[in-house]
Formats: structure tokens, sequence, C-alpha cells
């Protein structure tokens, strides 16, 4: 299954009344996320929630390892417990802890958890590499020109315009836009219901009414790329395309 699918099986269940979506907010890299869950799924095989009660002042003891503090923290998350909840939430206080961001995914999980049996609702957890905001989800997207030309003004206030223009339209949000030479780059927020494929198309067609200039785009939500990413991505794109193999 391709994200694409993945993602329409989610906007399709965005619209039950049954299901209750919780968006992890905060930027995490995708790889500390899958360490985490699995990670947690082998510590949680066994819990002495009385133990762990007992014993919760070592979670904020200075001579506690990191390793014993992600373990506590993982397990604190699978729990129906109010005060386990808060436990985490302390921890996340301090900010300069070193595994802030492994707190941040406990804290996301136990919020849910504590949510969904006060609620007696189904809970969903979504979480990618550049996070979002309630019902939103965060993207990186670069639009392309053709043939590799510098984006001028009169190209870069079209492209602003129309984007302006999607945002509203879609309940969306601009976070940044840059141009870089022949690329726009753009951080957005939209809702998980919002088709991207089709906005972006949409938007490409809107702008190459004005001359023609764009040509394909780049969407992400694991990261924000660097120029050098984006321009290794076309490559084997391209490479793809022509049936040749890729040097990745």
């Amino acid at each position: 299954m391709d994200k694409n699918q993945i993602l329409k099986i989610l906007q399709d269940l965005f619209g039950s009344k049954n299901m209750n979506f919780n968006i992890l907010e905060e930027q995490v890299d995708v790889k500390l996320q899958i360490e985490y869950f699995e990670f947690s799924k082998k510590i949680r095989k066994h819990i002495d929630v009385n133990a762990l009660k007992e014993n919760l002042d070592s979670l904020f003891a200075e001579t506690t390892t990191e390793e014993k503090q992600k373990e506590m923290l993982s397990q604190l998350s699978a729990l129906d417990e109010v005060w386990a909840y808060r436990a985490i939430e302390k921890f996340l206080k301090n900010n300069d802890s070193p595994i802030r961001y492994w707190a941040l995914l406990a804290f996301h999980e136990s919020k849910m958890i504590l949510k969904g049996s006060l609620l007696n609702e189904n809970q969903i957890s979504i979480s990618t590499g550049l996070g979002g905001k309630g019902n939103r989800l965060r993207y990186f997207i670069v639009l392309l020109s053709k043939n590799g030309i510098h984006l001028n003004d009169y190209q870069k206030k079209i492209i602003k315009n129309e984007l302006n223009y999607a945002v509203e339209k879609n309940n969306s949000e601009i976070e940044k836009l840059e141009f870089d030479g022949i690329y726009a780059k753009i951080l957005a927020i939209i809702p998980i219901a919002v088709s991207l494929n089709d906005m972006l198309h949409n938007i490409l067609y809107e702008c190459n009414q004005f001359g023609n200039f764009l040509e394909k785009f780049i969407i992400s939500n694991e990261r924000i790329m660097s120029s050098e990413e984006i321009t290794r991505h076309l490559q084997k794109r391209d490479n793809e395309s022509r049936g040749k193999p890729s040097k990745d």
C-alpha cells in the first residue's frame, strides 16, 4: 500500500463520526518515531504498574540514565492513568532534556489513550516528520520551473497569488514561502480531508495560464528538503521515467 492509498483511507476515516484524530503537532524525525514505537512495543509486554508508580521520582533524577528514562516514558505512555500522563507532562517541561523528542512522542500517545478512555471514543494517532495542527498536516512542497529556468518576479507574484487563493479556499495555511532559483519552496499546513495532489495540480494549471512556466512538484511530510536533496530527487525521478538505473 503506497502513501496515496494510506492518505485516502485517512481522508475517508476523517469523515467518520466514530473516529477522533490526534495529530502530533511537533516536528519529530521519522527515524526517531520508528525507534520509539519499536522500543515501546518490546518494553510494554510486562509493565509492573505499582513498581512504576512507586519509583516515579527516579524519572526526574539526574542519576537516572537516558535509557532508563526512555523505558519509563514508554511504559507510562501506555497507561490509562492521569498520574502517568502528568508525570510525562512534568518531564517534558524540562526542555533541555536530551530525550525531549522521545518525551514528546510519549506525551502525545499518553494524551490520546487517556482521551479515548475518558470520552469512550475511538482514537487514531497520526504522526509525521513535519507534524501538523488540529486536523491539518504539515507538508514541504516544491514547485519546479520548466527547463530549469529561474523564476522571475512576475512569475513569483503569480505563484504567491495562486497559493494564497488555494490555501484560503481549502482552509490551509502557508507558514513559509521561499524562492530559490528554479524552485518555489513552501511549508504549509493542509487539512487531511483535502486532496493535496488535486490542489497542487490546480495551482500549476492556474499558474501556467500566465506563461506555462511550471512543470512539476514534490511533496514531503517527512522533512524539509535541502536544495541538494531536491536536485537528487529530481534526477532520480527523471532516470526512473527514462528507464535508467538510479545512482542512489
